[in-house]
């Protein structure tokens, strides 16, 4: 059995342990890149029915409870219809809200409760955040841009678009719309260019430190290899034949200036996100 414990975690997996400490306890796991723009790697204990989220600096910061016998004090949670437990934890007094995206968020609580199933009546996933958790995705911004899919990589420096270092607002105003949020962890705000298929991370002063390319875009070359749309041992090889050499990291693969993400740790995995990075300071805790 799982007993939600507000803003902790549960008895075997708490909030803020270090990924390495949760392996050792808990043992085998399935690991992926939930987003092809996530840092953090989450874990999938299959036969535990939890998933565990981990930040930039291998901490749990989310936690997914699949198995049905996950209950809150004396109130089951899961493997119910939706609405009856919702109406449960709402007479033992929990305020609850809907969210923008499906679900319900129970923020005295510190859980979400989400519905799943054929007929989308059952409550399937309870996902747990600490207190002071920032995941407020906000509305879009300026007008929607002509979109600019093709991109070349400039090693610790970005592309052409955007620069570490560079403004938010002369970026927005040179790249049009986008959707802004404030994302759990790393920078302390992230415009996401759909169009142009970018994510750029902001520090507190609104200077850019990160840009992700993701999939999205179409193309994105790097002394003329093409890195995007391709598994990721044939793109390291073509980097090879320039004098690029690389080094092999769980679900990454680090070049000079840049880091290539993989969703999954398949051999022939594809690049899900293209990296460059300032040193994210910790601003979770």
């Amino acid at each position: 059995m799982y007993q939600v414990r507000p803003f902790e975690g549960v008895a075997e997996a708490r909030f803020g342990e270090q990924r390495a400490t949760l392996h050792a306890r808990l043992g085998q796991h399935e690991t992926f890149r939930k987003g092809g723009t996530q840092i953090g790697l989450t874990d999938h204990y299959v036969e535990l029915g939890l998933i565990l989220h981990h930040d930039h600096l291998e901490r749990l910061y989310y936690l997914e409870l699949t198995d049905p016998d996950t209950v809150y004090e004396d109130v089951p949670l899961l493997e119910l219809p939706y609405q009856q437990v919702r109406d449960e934890l709402a007479a033992h007094g929990a305020r609850y809200v809907e969210m923008e995206y499906g679900g319900w968020d129970f923020p005295d609580l510190g859980f979400h409760l989400w519905r799943g199933g054929n007929d989308h009546e059952t409550a399937e996933v309870v996902g747990m955040y600490p207190r002071g958790y920032r995941d407020a995705i906000g509305g879009f911004v300026g007008a929607s841009p002509t979109p600019i899919k093709r991109h070349t990589l400039i090693p610790h420096v970005g592309i052409e678009l955007a620069q570490l270092g560079d403004s938010r607002d002369e970026l927005r105003e040179r790249l049009g719309g986008c959707l802004e949020s404030v994302p759990p962890y790393g920078p302390a705000a992230v415009d996401s260019y759909i169009d142009h298929g970018l994510e750029l991370g902001f520090d507190e002063s609104d200077h850019m430190i990160s840009i992700a390319i993701s999939s999205l875009a179409e193309s994105v070359t790097y002394e003329g290899v093409e890195l995007y749309h391709r598994p990721y041992p044939d793109v390291v090889a073509d980097l090879a034949t320039r004098g690029t050499d690389v080094e092999h990291g769980e679900l990454i693969v680090r070049a000079p200036g840049f880091d290539l993400l993989l969703c999954n740790p398949r051999p022939d995995a594809l690049v899900a996100a293209i990296r460059i990075a300032t040193v994210v300071a910790d601003t979770t805790r």
